[in-house]
C-alpha cells in the first residue's frame, strides 16, 4: 500500500532553502557584490558629511577669529601706533561695517551619512555682512532645483531604493518556476512540500540576506556617527530604517505577487525588470515633468537679485538720497532720528545701507514665494507614493536626512534672522553718526 509523504516541518524547509542558496558559488558572489555596494554608498556618505564637518568648524574658527580681532581692537593700547591703527579700524564706521562678516552653517544630522540629498546644490553655510541679504543669498548659491528623484548619488540611500531591489529580484523571480522547469519540482514535491511552503521559504531567505545586509551597513553607519560626529541614534534613524524596510517589503510583495502567477522563468524575468524600470527609473522623470508643468517657475527675476543693487539717483540727488534714509527710520523700529545730514562724512554709507534695508522688504516677498514653489514641486515628488514608491522613498529619505528643499530654505530664513540682528547691531550707531562700540559687536 503507498503511503502518502510526510510533511515537512517549515524550520526544515529553511534549511534546504539555505543550503540551496548557499551551494552556487554565483549567489555568494551576488552578495558580496551587493554588499560592497552598500559599504561604498556609506563611504561615500560618510566622506560627504566628513567633507561638511571639516569646512564648517575651519569656517566658524576664521571667521569667529576676524571677529573677535575687531573686538580686541576697541581695547587695544591707543598710546601706541599699533594699538591706535586697530582701534581706529574697529571704531570706524566704514572698516567696522566693511570687515564683520558673520559665519551661519548647517550642521550635518545623523541619517545625512546615509543620504547625499541634494547637498551638492544646496549650500550649508554662508558668509554674510550687513548689507542686502538676498543679494548675497543669491550670490552664493543657486536654488534653482529639478526636483526630480536623485539617483546621481551613490549613497546608502541610493543601494536601498534602486539596488536593494535588484537583489530581491534575482533571489526570488524564478522561485518556484525554475524548479519546475528543470524538472525537479516533482522531487520536491514528493518530499511533502506544497508550493506555497517553497516560495515563502524561499522568500523568507532572501527577505533575510536582505536584512541582514541592511544591519550590517546600518550598524556601520551608527559607528561612525558615534566614533567620528559624536551622533549618537535618534528619531530620524529609526524612521530612517523603518522606511526603508517598508519599501524593500513593497518589493517583496511585488515579486511574490508574480510568483503567484504560476508563469514561466521568462515570463517572470520580464515582468519584474519592467516593473523596476517603470518604478525606479520611468515615474520619477515622469512626476518630474508633471511637476514641472504644475507649478512653472520663473527665475529670470531671482536671478537679478543677486546683482548688487545701484541706484543712480542715489549718488546725483542728494534731496532723494536724504527721503531714503527718512523712509528707511521710518520703516525701522530701532531707528527714529536717523541723521540725514548730506554734509557728514557717512551720508552715503547711510543711504546706500538705507537703499539696501528698503530693497531687501520688497525684495523677500518674491523670493518666498519662488521658495513655496520649489518646495511645492518637490511635494508633488514626495506624495506620488501611490505611483512612485522609488521616489517618494528617496525624497522621504533625503527629508529626515535634512537635505531637501524644505530643510535648506529653513536654514536660509534662520540666517536672514541673524542678518537682521547684525544690522540691528550696527544700524544704531551708523544711523545717529556716532563711532562704534565694543557693544555693537555684542
Amino acid at each position: 500500500m503507498e503511503t502518502s509523504p510526510q510533511p515537512v516541518r517549515f524550520l526544515d524547509l529553511m534549511v534546504l532553502q539555505w543550503k540551496h542558496f548557499a551551494k552556487r558559488k554565483t549567489n555568494w558572489l551576488v552578495l558580496f557584490v551587493f554588499l560592497s555596494a552598500g559599504f561604498y554608498g556609506l563611504y561615500q556618505g560618510y566622506a560627504e558629511k566628513q567633507k561638511k564637518a571639516a569646512t564648517i568648524t575651519a569656517f566658524r574658527i576664521e571667521k569667529d577669529s576676524l571677529l573677535n580681532d575687531m573686538k580686541m581692537g576697541l581695547v587695544a593700547d591707543t598710546t601706541t601706533l599699533e594699538g591706535k591703527r586697530k582701534f581706529e579700524k574697529s571704531s570706524s564706521l566704514f572698516s567696522g561695517l566693511w570687515y564683520t562678516r558673520l559665519p551661519s552653517y548647517k550642521t550635518p544630522v545623523a541619517p545625512s551619512i546615509y543620504n547625499i540629498g541634494q547637498s551638492d546644490v544646496f549650500t550649508y553655510y554662508y558668509l554674510f555682512a550687513v548689507e542686502n541679504f538676498e543679494m548675497q543669498l543669491l550670490k552664493q548659491t543657486e536654488i534653482t532645483n529639478p526636483l526630480r528623484a536623485l539617483a546621481g548619488h551613490f549613497d546608502v540611500s541610493f543601494w536601498v531604493v534602486y539596488l536593494l531591489p535588484l537583489f530581491i529580484l534575482l533571489l526570488t523571480f524564478s522561485a518556484l518556476s525554475a524548479e519546475r522547469e528543470n524538472k525537479n519540482w516533482r522531487l520536491i514535491s514528493s518530499q511533502g512540500i506544497t508550493e506555497k511552503q517553497w516560495v515563502q521559504s524561499k522568500f523568507l531567505i532572501g527577505g533575510l540576506l536582505v536584512f541582514i545586509q541592511l544591519v550590517i551597513v546600518l550598524a556601520a553607519g551608527t559607528a561612525l556617527n558615534a566614533a567620528r560626529f559624536k551622533q549618537t541614534p535618534g528619531l530620524s534613524d529609526f524612521l530612517f530604517i523603518g522606511t526603508t524596510v517598508l519599501y524593500l517589503l513593497f518589493w517583496v510583495s511585488l515579486l511574490y505577487f508574480i510568483n503567484s502567477l504560476r508563469k514561466s522563468t521568462t515570463y517572470n524575468a520580464m515582468i519584474a525588470g519592467i516593473a523596476w524600470i517603470t518604478i525606479c527609473l520611468l515615474f520619477p522623470v515622469l512626476t518630474s515633468k508633471v511637476a514641472e508643468q504644475l507649478i512653472p517657475l520663473d527665475n529670470t527675476i531671482i536671478s537679478t537679485f543677486s546683482r548688487r543693487p545701484q541706484n543712480p539717483e542715489i549718488e546725483n540727488s542728494k534731496s532723494f538720497a536724504a527721503n531714503m534714509i527718512n523712509r528707511f527710520a521710518a520703516s525701522h523700529s530701532l531707528i527714529q532720528n536717523a541723521d540725514a545730514d548730506s554734509t557728514k562724512p557717512a551720508f552715503l554709507l547711510r543711504t546706500y545701507h538705507a537703499y539696501h534695508y528698503l530693497l531687501s522688504k520688497e525684495r523677500w516677498p518674491a523670493v518666498q514665494l519662488y521658495f513655496k514653489g520649489v518646495e511645492d514641486r518637490q511635494r508633488i515628488t514626495n506624495l506620488s507614493s501611490i505611483l512612485n514608491p522609488a521616489g517618494s522613498t528617496d525624497g522621504f529619505l533625503t527629508a529626515l536626512a535634512d537635505g531637501d528643499a524644505a530643510a535648506y530654505h529653513l536654514f536660509t530664513e534662520q540666517t536672514k534672522l541673524m542678518h537682521a540682528k547684525l544690522q540691528d547691531a550696527f544700524y544704531p550707531a551708523l544711523f545717529a553718526d556716532r563711532p562704534l562700540t565694543k557693544q555693537d559687536y555684542g
